[in-house]
């Protein structure tokens, strides 16, 4: 009658011939455990202890299958038996395999310790919230600073740090499902710290929504390293737009104020001013907007640290020292609001204070290029030896200088300077002594002449001085104090036979009569020669043609 069972019957019975316990198997079950000494001792335990309770007894034996010789063990099977006492005094066991169970059990408990596993690797903290969305639960170690029991009950929205920037729903009542999804919420120190939010609505039978259940994750540290990678990006293609709008500008000036123009906007300033430094100190290349006066624009960048460092001044000016090789040649200062209304300077943002930093070496190669092209200019316009005008340079300024003349009505005189017996000199002691006259004769110059007045030195030992607004009167006089001045160098004569002096020729120059450079400059050229067949160390007039001298 037992053929049919799946679970193992057995019978223990009396052996009439040996007068010992013996184990029946009652059906195919019983008979494919092939029971090893340790079972069937294990089986005999059991319905010993039926028969001495004379009722019913339910016990879990352990038993190890062995294979088809009975020698190698297969498996060992938890198996629950039902120990029931016949009138017969034998022993109806009825077995019930539980290992199935222990399997379904044991599976269970891995999987919960998987789950548990994946979820802290996963996230910092697991939450459920309810219809209403508060929490109902956090996992065991909190979350963001916060005891389970600190935040059971309460709603998410207490916890955003900046609430007035949220809007729409929240990832912790979400009616679809959300993932990865960044939320600014304050731990409980008060510090606003970044989570990430995936999330499951949960609904009852009836599909109606009833809360929801997700994991967060604290990313504060890598959202930061992100915005500030960005940011650095950012600043990398400030600094290269402003570095190409500087170099595609021909001028040195131009240059300067496309950098200041250019760094006022990137820094959302409302004015900003480049400065050079040199050997003679500070001196202001550029300016944009609104900025104070020179001096205390020289002030806030003699106040400024040597190494590069972006610094707010006392004024509540941003400024910088722009370097080249490790020296510093430049500023770079910047001001908000009213420049002559100081101010805090706490609203200047670190990234602001980080594009200064960041401009600082390129805008000092800059200005570096920009001073070495100013000094090569000034080569190329200057004599060698006498830094004043050369003939190039002085005939480039006199076109616009006559322009200007003939526009406003206005005089002028060139004088003509050649030296007198400076020949010999050189002839007699060497082109040394020849250079200090030459030097000290270009220093006459610039004493008798004004700021807006043009020196030069045409060649060899001539020289000229463009005498701006002037009359032909006042270029007399001033001639005859050249003569003058330049009697002490007669001391570098180099004989009494051929004394050193200087022969003048002046040409007039006026608007109403107006004549060319050439023109003008041949003029000067013969009252020079004038001068010097009438005696030398003297002065000689040369009116335009249709002028007479008065």
């Amino acid at each position: 009658m037992f053929q049919d069972y799946t679970a193992p019957v057995f019978r223990v019975q009396e052996n009439s011939k040996s007068e010992t316990a013996e184990i029946v198997a009652l059906n195919q079950a019983a008979h494919a455990l092939r029971l090893n000494g340790e079972g069937h001792a294990a089986l005999l335990r059991h319905a010993e202890t039926a028969r001495h309770a004379g009722a019913a007894k339910t016990a879990e034996v352990s038993l190890i299958v062995s294979d088809a010789a009975g020698e190698a063990e297969i498996e060992r099977r938890k198996i629950e038996f039902l120990a029931i006492p016949d009138p017969d005094g034998a022993i109806l066991m009825i077995g019930r395999d539980r290992s199935h169970d222990e399997m379904i059990r044991d599976a269970l408990t891995q999987s919960r310790g998987l789950y548990k596993d994946l979820t802290e690797l996963a996230s910092d903290f697991a939450w459920e919230t309810d219809q209403h969305g508060r929490f109902t639960f956090i996992s065991p170690k909190g979350a963001i600073g916060y005891r389970p029991n600190q935040l059971v009950g309460e709603k998410p929205e207490s916890l955003l740090a900046h609430p007035m920037s949220v809007t729409g729903r929240l990832p912790f009542s979400p009616e679809t499902p959300v993932r990865h999804v960044d939320i600014w919420l304050r731990n409980a120190a008060g510090e606003p710290r970044c989570v990430m939010v995936s999330a499951l609505p949960l609904v009852n039978e009836n599909g109606k929504r009833v809360g929801a259940r997700g994991l967060g994750l604290d990313v504060t540290t890598e959202r930061i390293a992100q915005t500030e990678l960005a940011q650095s990006k950012h600043r990398e293609d400030l600094v290269r737009y402003i570095v190409n709008l500087t170099r595609d500008e021909e001028t040195p000036a131009a240059m300067m104020q496309t950098a200041a123009k250019t760094l006022t906007r990137a820094t959302g300033a409302d004015g900003c001013a480049i400065l050079i430094k040199d050997d003679d100190g500070w001196d202001v290349a550029a300016r944009f907007g609104r900025t104070p006066d020179d001096i205390i624009a020289l002030s806030a960048a003699e106040a400024l640290p040597l190494d590069g460092t972006a610094t707010v001044g006392t004024q509540g000016e941003l400024g910088a020292v722009t370097l080249f090789r490790g020296v510093p040649n430049g500023a770079i200062l910047a001001w908000e609001g009213n420049p002559d209304s100081p101010r805090a300077g706490d609203h200047w943002s670190d990234d602001t204070k980080a594009l200064l930093e960041a401009i600082e070496g390129p805008l000092g190669l800059a200005l570096r290029q920009i001073t070495d092209q100013q000094i090569l200019e000034r080569l190329a316009r200057t004599d060698g030896l006498t830094h004043l005008l050369n003939r190039r340079a002085f005939l480039e300024e006199m076109e616009p200088a006559l322009a200007r003349a003939r526009r406003h009505k206005r005089a002028g005189c060139l004088l003509y300077v050649d030296l007198d017996n400076f020949k010999p000199i050189n002839d007699t002691f060497g082109h040394e002594e020849g250079d200090t006259v030459l030097t000290a004769i270009a220093g006459l110059l610039q004493t008798y002449s004004r700021g807006y007045d043009l020196a030069v030195r045409l060649g060899g030992d001539e020289f000229a001085l463009w005498l701006d607004e002037t009359d032909t009167e006042t270029a007399r006089r001033r001639a005859q104090e050249l003569i003058e001045a330049c009697r002490p160098l007669a001391t570098f004569s180099a004989s009494p036979e051929k004394p050193f002096g200087i022969s003048v020729g002046i040409a007039p120059y006026s608007s109403e009569t107006g004549g060319d450079l050439a023109e003008l400059m041949s003029r000067a050229d013969a009252a020079m020669y004038a001068a010097k067949r009438t005696g030398k160390n003297q002065f000689a007039v040369e009116m335009p043609p249709d002028r007479e001298e008065n």
